[in-house]
């Protein structure tokens, strides 16, 4: 064998993302990944949490195989590898099952990948994606293959307003259906109540079915439609034939909004966000794509981020819906509602607007006087960014963003509950954070409650301490808000 042969190797790369990971509490094995190489020998990934840890093992079916070497890592965000692992592969046959032995490859503690501090990296858009490549060492020649698994955790959600009117003078209960699936989900039904005349108390009530994971998050809005009391938590409703209540952590006390009435109780209506997610930790669907050799980084193909620039960037060819939806908004044609701005109307179209956020539905579904009025005055943004928020209602598409205009859409999608243009916002704030915006980036994430978001400022603060420490911005920060800035050094000097 020639010194050539001897050092040559073949590389099988295997990535798989797991979509909604948050949500996956079984067990999960991937589809199966048949390599080229290796002579039609069968593997499979399997993923699960046991004992604060997630467990990554590798198996397969056939009997007999070359000696193969692993490397496995977890991939960021960005595409680098982290938290890696590599050894040979050790498998032993089970022959009274007819298997062969899983082997563990990689594992890690969850407080890595969920804690606030690196969630982001690991699970950005709640997505973990895991690199496994199998090495064949002194082949005859030096070959590559790849292939892409993609699997998605299926998962129920509802994001929507609740509104409870005349809230001090009448009220006594009030309770919302989310959604009935027999069999699995049961019924599901948000209630609200006051307890002793005093604490407000919101429960997620069950009836029967299987075992479920859920999630919830409840703001309190005030007048402008802005978050200003938060409470989430997360809850596993058992296998059960009998009802289950999950009480939620408290929110407000009854007497905190007789007090503040004026801004959060606008005309007796007390608003609330809510956030739902279930799921019964299954897969909903998986797919495996080989690719060719000329696509050098599949993960980089694959990034939703850069996804996203390419789609909300795209130019639409003519007819396509967008570009007649685009076209009655710059009309106004058989508009029906108004939005002013500084000196600027915005004709706009009700049932469109409601489609697209859950705050216009609900202020055009109750008996809110902005719809007798049949319009809305917008006071705490300009027209320029109002004009921004409505053409990606209308069409799907965003032209030319800045770190200035992005902040500014990033507070209306949240103030308005469009989720999708708020994840495109953070994720173009993200790949732009920079010593000289970090300060803003921070306060915007406070302002908005924003944990996840706060997280990564105050990592990012952290890294370049000794410049942004020293900045005009960081001296104005603690001047305009000492809380904030004592709560970022303390995470600086905890994470040393």
């Amino acid at each position: 064998m020639s010194d050539a042969s001897s050092v040559a190797v073949k590389v099988f790369t295997m990535t798989w993302k797991i979509k909604n990971f948050s949500y996956l509490w079984q067990s999960l094995t991937s589809p199966p990944v048949t390599p080229s190489l290796f002579n039609g020998e069968t593997f499979n990934l399997l993923i699960d949490q046991y004992d604060n840890k997630i467990r990554i093992r590798i198996a397969t079916y056939n009997r007999l195989f070359s000696p193969l070497d692993y490397e496995v890592a977890l991939l960021t965000s960005d595409g680098s590898p982290e938290l890696s692992k590599e050894g040979p592969l050790e498998f032993r046959f089970n022959r009274t099952w007819n298997y062969q032995e899983k082997v563990e490859i990689l594992v890690v503690p969850t407080g890595v990948i969920y804690g606030e501090k690196r969630r982001d990296d690991f699970l950005p858009h709640d997505a973990l994606t895991i690199r496994c490549r199998l090495l064949k060492r002194k082949a005859e020649c030096s070959e590559s293959e790849e292939q892409f698994i993609g699997s998605s955790v299926g998962v129920q959600s509802k994001l929507f307003i609740w509104t409870l009117a005349d809230f001090i003078s009448s009220w006594t209960g009030g309770s919302v259906h989310l959604f009935t699936i027999e069999n699995t989900y049961g019924r599901l039904e948000l209630r609200l109540s006051i307890k002793l005349e005093e604490r407000i108390i919101i429960e997620m009530h069950r009836d029967k079915g299987e075992k479920i994971f859920s999630t919830l998050k409840i703001s309190l809005l005030d007048a402008d439609g802005v978050a200003r009391r938060m409470t989430s938590d997360s809850f596993f409703f058992e296998k059960s034939e009998t009802r289950q209540t999950w009480p939620l952590p408290p929110l407000i006390n009854k007497s905190e909004l007789v007090a503040s009435k004026s801004q959060l109780l606008p005309n007796y209506v007390l608003s609330l966000k809510c956030e739902f997610g279930a799921s019964l930790g299954t897969v909903n669907d998986s797919e495996t794509i080989t690719f060719p050799k000329e696509f050098i980084s599949i993960s980089k193909y694959f990034d939703d981020s850069e996804f996203s620039k390419r789609k909300v960037n795209s130019k639409l060819p003519s007819g396509f819906l967008q570009n007649d939806l685009r076209c009655i908004l710059d009309t106004g044609s058989l508009s029906d509602f108004k939005l002013k701005v500084d000196s600027e109307v915005f004709p706009v179209h009700k049932v469109l607007l409601a489609a697209r956020s859950p705050v216009f539905n609900a202020m055009f579904t109750n008996d809110y006087k902005e719809t007798s009025s049949g319009q809305v005055l917008i006071s705490d943004m300009d027209a320029d960014t109002i004009r921004r928020f409505l053409i990606y209602l209308y069409s799907d598409t965003i032209d030319d963003l800045t770190m200035e205009n992005a902040t500014k859409l990033y507070f209306v999608a949240d103030k308005y509950g469009v989720l999708c243009l708020k994840e495109i916002c953070v994720s173009f704030l993200k790949d732009n954070l920079s010593s000289s915006s970090a300060c803003s980036f921070l306060i915007l994430a406070d302002q908005h409650q924003d944990d996840e978001l706060k997280a990564v400022a105050q990592d990012y603060i952290s890294k370049h301490n000794s410049e942004i420490l020293r900045s005009e911005d960081w001296q104005n920060l603690e001047k305009s808000n000492h809380l904030l800035a004592l709560e970022t050094l303390r995470e600086i000097c905890l994470n040393k």
